[in-house]
C-alpha cells in the first residue's frame, strides 16, 4: 500500500512530441488511466536547446513511490525508475543521510532498494539520488512498516 508517482519531461518540445500521453496505473485488478494532449502550435525551438537526439542527457526519475506502507516482518520494494544516464549510478540514502550499503537485510536490485523483515528501526525517509556527467535528479519514499496484526 503506498502512494505512486511518476513524470514525463518533455526538454526542447518539438513538434514531434505532439500528441496524447497516457499514464495507467494498475492495483488489485484494478486499473486507472488519464490522458492528456500536448499541442505544439506555432513554437520555435530555443537557440540553446539541442535535440534529445544529438545530446548526452542527465539521468531523470520517472517512477516512484512517495509512501510505502507494508506489514512489519514483510519485503519492502523501494522502486527508483530510470530513464537516461548510467543506471548503475544511483545512490539510496536513509532519513540521516547515510549511503545504503548492499548488505545485511538491505538488497539494490537494478535502481531499487529491497528491504527484508522490514521493521520499525527502517521507518523513515529514504532518497534515491541518481547522477552522471550531465546532471543529478532525486527522490524521497517514505517507508512506514505496520505493526503486525493480531487475530
Amino acid at each position: 500500500m503506498g502512494e505512486t508517482f511518476a513524470k514525463l519531461q518533455l526538454p526542447c518540445v518539438s513538434a514531434a512530441d505532439a500528441g496524447v500521453y497516457e499514464c495507467k496505473g494498475r492495483s488489485a485488478g484494478h486499473e486507472v488511466m488519464v490522458a492528456t494532449k500536448v499541442e505544439v502550435v506555432g513554437h520555435a525551438p530555443h537557440s540553446g536547446c539541442i535535440s534529445r537526439e544529438s545530446q548526452d542527457s542527465g539521468p531523470t526519475i520517472t517512477g516512484w513511490f512517495k509512501t510505502v506502507m507494508i506489514q512489519s516482518g514483510e519485503t519492502a520494494r523501494l522502486a527508483c525508475n530510470l530513464e537516461g544516464g548510467d543506471k548503475k549510478n544511483v545512490i539510496w540514502r536513509d532519513a540521516a543521510g547515510n549511503e545504503v550499503k548492499n548488505e545485511g537485510r538491505y538488497r539494490i536490485e537494478g535502481t531499487d532498494l529491497i528491504i527484508k523483515k522490514a521493521n520499525w528501526t527502517d521507518m523513515g525517509r529514504f532518497t534515491c539520488t541518481a547522477q552522471n556527467g550531465f546532471g543529478v535528479d532525486m527522490v524521497s519514499s517514505f517507508l512506514y512498516p505496520l505493526a503486525a496484526a493480531f487475530y
